[in-house]
């Protein structure tokens, strides 16, 4: 793409080899000048063309292999219900059944129970599956956020949330879904490694798989956003090799093994910050950061530390933490946060 100090110098080559008798091209010049607008509205037409024709060349690539781009996803996580006293009776929470949390930054946001909870008798609580009814970030809630319902049923005392949620994401990025592409084009050459990985991913709620190749067969490590492999999941992803694995491989599905990894995070926070509030923001994050790891991912300390660092850049000056390498894990093992302990540097 041609730039303004460019297409001025070639109009004024242009003026000077063809015989014009104007040869005062100075900085202020009527004739500089009038060159100068021409030139400035031609590199805007080089920027704009050159940005829409980007723009509809991947449109027309996207478009010719039906790839559309994700839409944003509601967050799903555990709210626990606590009852009067050990039940007496059967209750049931409903598909359906709304909590909602305190005001947050002024907004109050709702969660849907996404399947029947029975609780059975004599228990004093129960944990209900719910999802965000707004898709997007919005949904990424504290802990002990969620404390209320719309209508509390029989023997029903609370509800909270005790872990952050973290699941909700916005509209997928140009980046993502350039990666994604990419990963989609290794896979249609079918039965690699990466198009079997690339096939097991496209089952809903799937967030991440690890492919082990064998003789003949191959082992296939996977789970959910939570760490578990439901046997629906398990169908799913048998149902998807058929069309990426080679005939007479055999895949072997199995669920992953949990390691969990406690860490202990000592903050010095400057003077002039909540350094409650910050620390209870370092110990969310740190939480969160671990449970997004995915199945044959390891904890790399010095990717920790900068995390933790750019949580609050200018409150957080320093940190220590007790993990004194990388903690390295096999390839069917998943990290999720043990205890976490987050405490002032003095």
């Amino acid at each position: 793409m041609k730039k303004f100090r460019d297409i001025l110098g070639d109009m004024a080559s242009w003026m000077v080899l063809s015989g014009s008798k104007v040869t005062n091209f100075t900085v202020g010049s009527v004739v500089r000048s009038l060159l100068e607008s021409v030139a400035m509205e031609i590199e805007d037409l080089y920027f704009f063309i050159k940005t829409k024709f980007d723009e509809f060349q991947d449109r027309a690539i996207y478009a010719s292999f039906k790839f559309e781009r994700q839409p944003a996803k509601a967050a799903t996580g555990l709210v626990t219900v606590s009852f009067t006293q050990p039940l007496s009776q059967t209750v049931l929470i409903p598909k359906g059944f709304r909590f909602f949390t305190a005001p947050i930054e002024g907004r109050t946001v709702y969660f849907e129970a996404i399947q029947d909870t029975i609780a059975s008798l004599g228990f004093f609580e129960i944990d209900v599956m719910v999802q965000c009814t707004e898709t997007g970030l919005v949904g990424n809630v504290p802990s002990y956020s969620i404390t209320k319902v719309v209508s509390a049923t029989a023997f029903m005392s609370g509800v909270v949330n005790k872990d952050k949620f973290f699941t909700g994401l916005p509209e997928e990025t140009k980046e993502e879904r350039q990666k994604r592409f990419n990963a989609f084009i290794d896979s249609l050459g079918r039965s690699t490694q990466p198009a079997v990985k690339y096939g097991c991913m496209q089952v809903n709620g799937l967030a991440g798989v690890h492919i082990k190749e064998d003789i003949g067969m191959i082992y296939i490590y996977a789970h959910d956003h939570f760490g578990n492999l439901s046997d629906d999941m398990k169908k799913a992803i048998e149902e998807k090799l058929y069309d990426y694995k080679a005939g007479g491989i055999k895949a072997i599905i199995s669920g992953v093994t949990k390691k969990e990894v406690g860490v202990e995070v000592k903050v010095l926070i400057a003077d002039n910050y909540d350094k409650t509030a910050i620390l209870y923001k370092v110990e969310e994050e740190v939480g969160v950061y671990m449970n997004k790891f995915v199945v044959s991912q390891s904890l790399i300390r010095a990717d920790l530390i900068r995390f933790i660092m750019e949580i609050n850049k200018e409150a957080i000056q320093n940190i220590s933490i007790n993990l004194k390498e990388d903690y390295v894990i096999e390839p069917q093992e998943l990290i999720r946060p043990g205890t976490i302990t987050i405490s002032e540097m003095v």
